[in-house]
């Protein structure tokens, strides 16, 4: 099974209060990333697992007045809190995701992502979408 996160940064803290918040720009880290995910997420769910480490790094439910609109390929705009495996949208503040271990020999992508993650202004929320 592949698995991929998507990030999608807000424009700054005061987003997470609002009812409805557009997610447009995102950025991926390399599917299967699992080392980098599992700082996230339990993975037993996903590899059938029995036992691993707990996430570090705690997402925070999205708050309850909050919803999401996204543009799906086939359906158009559409809103929604869920992911593509139908669970809670959930975020994290980027000085919380500054503290995600990346390995060095990781691509690029990766790479990438982890060094625009550092450059964001610490109360930058970021909704996590996993699919």
């Amino acid at each position: 099974m592949a698995l991929q996160l998507r990030i999608y940064p807000l424009s700054g803290p005061r987003e997470v209060g609002e009812e409805s918040v557009l997610l447009d720009d995102h950025l991926s880290f390399e599917t299967n990333s699992y080392s980098i995910f599992a700082q996230l997420l339990d993975m037993r769910e996903f590899e059938g697992a029995t036992s691993r480490p707990s996430p570090i790094i705690r997402p925070l439910p999205l708050p309850p007045q909050m919803v999401t609109q996204y543009f799906d390929e086939e359906e158009g705009l559409k809103e929604g809190r869920r992911d593509s495996y139908g669970k809670e949208l959930t975020f994290v503040y980027a000085r919380d995701l500054k503290c995600l271990v990346v390995p060095s020999d990781s691509p690029s992508r990766n790479l990438a992502v982890k060094a625009f993650i550092d450059a964001l202004p610490d109360d930058t929320p970021i909704i996590l979408w996993w699919e």
